[in-house]
């Protein structure tokens, strides 16, 4: 994230709205970090009878907070590795850009929905830490159901996002070797997809332990912070490589300046550092797409 930061602030490229979207999610992230300190302090990890009623209540709270965040953090990221695919197609008359506004509507009605059903997944809403008593009425929707639904839908979209950008990348005028490169880079995606997947195991076997959930509810609570880390992480992985080039070749280049500045040869004094200035995510990207389409 620091390193993403600086590319911004050093020119190496312009501020987006995947940059917007992004903090906005490690913003969150830093909250989501912080509550399970509360949560520990709370009993997750120890057996429920082995709690006071003060711990177990403010256990479910914590974890109702905790599922909002999680939602909330991990659509976000989702919304900012798209504004990047809208940025790097940035040609307007491109179909792909209406098929990833589409995904960008369904990623946020995905979101929205599931931050609403955790919200208000108890009626009344109270009964989310009140219903261990035994005392308290209402009803509740099932939340081991409601995280395996979330989970599913959350892998197809990340498969989905992994093919939108091999259909464009293996379309444009570059070398073979560049392009897998490429999709290489974007293909590092995939482990949020191997995360999710690994979450399911975990949010099955806190169904069948509903008797002792603050035990049970660790593998899921674990998976979920991993996925949100891998997702920060695949999200700057651009702005890394970006970061990375840039400095390499600045130093490669100045290095080349001053060699032929004392060998006296011709070309030193007229040498003219070629580092590119970057004004859109990927600049490689960008000319072999204006090349493809025959773009000035």
């Amino acid at each position: 994230m620091i390193l993403r930061i600086t590319t911004k602030f050093s020119r190496i490229s312009t501020w987006g709205w995947d940059d917007y979207t992004i903090i906005a999610a490690y913003a969150i992230l830093v909250g989501f970090f912080g509550m399970h300190f509360f949560l520990e302090a709370n009993g997750a990890g120890r057996d429920l009878w082995t709690l006071n009623e003060d711990q177990i209540t403010n256990f479910f709270k914590g974890f109702y907070a905790f599922q909002t965040l999680y939602h909330s953090c991990i659509d976000i990221i989702k919304a900012s590795i798209l504004f990047m695919y809208l940025r790097i197609f940035h040609l307007p008359d491109e179909k792909i850009r209406i098929v990833l506004w589409i995904t960008q509507g369904v990623n946020l009605a995905n979101g929205l929905i599931f931050i609403f059903l955790g919200l208000f997944q108890c009626t009344p809403v109270s009964l989310v830490w009140t219903f261990w008593t035994g005392e308290a009425t209402g009803k509740c929707l099932p939340i081991a159901k409601l995280g395996l639904a979330h989970v599913c839908i959350n892998i197809g979209l990340d498969v989905w996002m992994l093919i939108l950008p091999a259909t464009q990348i293996f379309r444009m005028n570059m070398a073979k070797r560049k392009k897998f490169a490429v999709m290489f880079m974007f293909g590092l995606g995939l482990f949020l997809t191997i995360v999710s997947i690994i979450r399911i195991p975990a949010i099955l076997e806190f169904s069948k332990q509903p008797l002792n959930p603050t035990v049970a509810m660790m593998p899921s609570v674990i998976w979920s912070d991993i996925e949100l880390y891998v997702g920060i992480f695949t999200a700057c992985i651009p702005n890394m490589r970006q970061f990375f080039v840039s400095f390499v070749l600045r130093k490669s280049e100045k290095q080349k300046r001053l060699s032929e500045a004392k060998s006296g040869g011709s070309r030193g004094s007229n040498f003219t550092p070629k580092t590119p200035t970057l004004t859109r995510q990927l600049s490689d990207l960008d000319n072999a797409d204006e090349s493809h389409h025959g773009s000035p």
